[in-house]
């Protein structure tokens, strides 16, 4: 997701159109999650977010997203609280 999401914005409508952004956050909801995961997915929410206003409240509007991104701005992974940033 994190490559398709890097393209042009019918990418991005697409993957959320398919479920990309539920997808994205039940994988975000495991509490195990490792920076291998997280950094993927997060850049995932970041190329998301960088997309039109319609792309962005779709993302916004999807369950419990912004809960776990604010939930892990207490790691101290400094590669997960880069992307964290971009999302």
């Amino acid at each position: 997701l994190t490559y398709i999401t890097a393209f042009a914005d019918e990418f991005k409508a697409g993957v959320l159109a398919m479920g990309g952004s539920d997808l994205v956050a039940q994988l975000l909801a495991h509490d195990n999650n490792k920076p291998l995961l997280l950094v993927p997915l997060l850049r995932t929410v970041g190329n998301l977010a960088n997309g039109p206003e319609v792309i962005v409240f779709k993302l916004l509007e999807t369950k419990g997203l912004l809960q776990y991104l604010w939930n892990m701005l207490g790691t101290n992974d400094v590669s997960v609280l880069k992307e964290l940033c971009w999302a």
